[in-house]
């Protein structure tokens, strides 16, 4: 009989991180503008004279290259038009991945814990191929370990071992942290991606509350920001008719789900969090997508991402 270490849907092994490097290499956030998206990979800059993207048009002016003069809109205007193209420069991405004790949870698949480290793996590699600079927060609840943004595969290595590590740590005697966990790790990376960085916070968002919203709003408003919310599908449907033993980490309470009003106020505590969470992207214009843990990780990404093809 195999032990629960050695199942892939309760923990990752190192070795099934290095293996989604070919996964990682077919996608790349760094396309996400080119379809319309906040994700750029790299920052665009104006320039004048050709370059990567095709940005606006403005009218001439004195000194622009006439190859970039657009005959066609400047018939149409009787004004010479020329086109503006941006060319892209370094964008640090850094990784935000829970592996706290409330993430060691799934009714379906997997543990949110396993998709949040196959989830950070398949963007570490998917950066890494891209030629960006990558960096780490990996926090758990008492814990957080910083990398600091490199181009380099060796601590790329370091850093999937370290979320093999902590995600084979949890187990579920372990007692619950006091919800300032998460906060404790956006507060260090709004301190490290002050501005210009790709952050990506890989989450259930559990103990989420204003001065999470605040801390995303700032990292959304001087980075490119990107929260991908991890759930169980039973956060959103109806739970089992049986008692429930809920803690908080230090006291335990039992709930009568045969009390259809005390059902009805856990699935709302439950869902609610991740409609606050989603409905955050939307109020501060940062793309938040919730990942399942009913479905393999790689698939999701793909649809997420897609038609953004990596590649140097």
């Amino acid at each position: 009989m195999k032990s629960p270490l050695e199942d892939p849907r309760i923990y990752v092994q190192l070795q099934q991180l290095l293996l989604l490097e070919a996964h990682g290499r077919s996608f790349s956030l760094a396309r996400q503008r080119e379809t319309g998206g906040r994700m750029a990979g790299r920052q665009a800059s104006r320039l004048r004279g050709r370059g990567l993207d095709f940005d606006e048009l403005r009218s001439y002016q004195a000194g622009d290259d006439v190859r970039d003069i657009d005959w066609r809109v400047s018939a149409r205007t009787r004004q010479p038009q020329v086109k503006i193209y941006r060319q892209e420069r370094d964008r640090p991405t850094l990784l935000v991945i829970d592996q706290r004790v409330g993430m060691f949870y799934g009714t379906v698949h997997a543990m949110k814990s396993v998709v949040a480290a196959q989830t950070a793996a398949l963007l570490g590699w998917s950066a890494e191929f891209a030629g960006d600079r990558v960096g780490t927060l990996l926090f758990d609840d008492k814990h957080c370990e910083e990398y600091a943004p490199r181009r380099s595969r060796p601590q790329l290595l370091r850093v999937l071992a370290a979320v093999a590590k902590a995600n084979q740590r949890l187990h579920a005697d372990l007692p619950l942290g006091d919800h300032t966990a998460l906060n404790r790790a956006l507060d260090i990376a709004a301190r490290l991606a002050r501005h210009d960085h790709r952050v990506v916070v890989i989450s259930d968002f559990d103990g989420s509350d204003q001065h999470s919203r605040e801390q995303l709003a700032g990292l959304a408003r001087h980075n490119e920001l990107v929260c991908l919310l991890v759930h169980d599908p039973s956060a959103r449907q109806a739970l089992p008719l049986s008692d429930l033993v809920a803690t908080d980490g230090s006291h335990q309470v039992a709930l009568n789900l045969n009390d259809n009003r005390q059902r009805k106020r856990l699935l709302a505590l439950s869902a609610g969090r991740i409609e606050r969470v989603l409905g955050w992207g939307k109020e501060y214009g940062f793309p938040c997508h919730a990942l399942t843990t009913a479905e393999d990780t790689w698939p999701q990404l793909r649809r997420l991402f897609a038609g953004s093809a990596g590649g140097r």
